[in-house]
């Protein structure tokens, strides 16, 4: 399963919520994402090993950090590798 999919079974034509945090350089916005009673999609992605904590967003966000080390020492997603890149992800986010 890709990240695009994983994210699309869970959120695709049902409300969520978000919670807008941040700004990046190139104007997107960064935020917390939920759905279904409260489920924060951001920590199920970054478990299921799709994403990394982006501490620089997201420094004291101690659910993303704990996602992500679950996936770690899992080796799921993109913790299958020692050392994870950006070239291993495969979602675009404009399709």
């Amino acid at each position: 399963m890709e990240a695009k999919e994983f994210v699309m079974e869970r959120v695709f034509g049902k409300p969520v919520r978000v919670e807008v945090m941040d700004t990046d350089r190139y104007g997107r916005k960064i935020g917390k994402i939920y759905y279904g009673n409260g489920t924060y999609l951001n920590k199920e992605v970054v478990r299921a090993g799709y994403a990394w904590h982006y501490r620089q967003y997201a420094p004291n966000d101690s659910d993303i950090k704990q996602a992500e080390a679950a996936a770690r020492s899992s080796k799921i997603g993109l913790w299958r590798s020692s050392s994870p890149g950006l070239s291993q992800i495969t979602c675009k986010l404009d399709s």
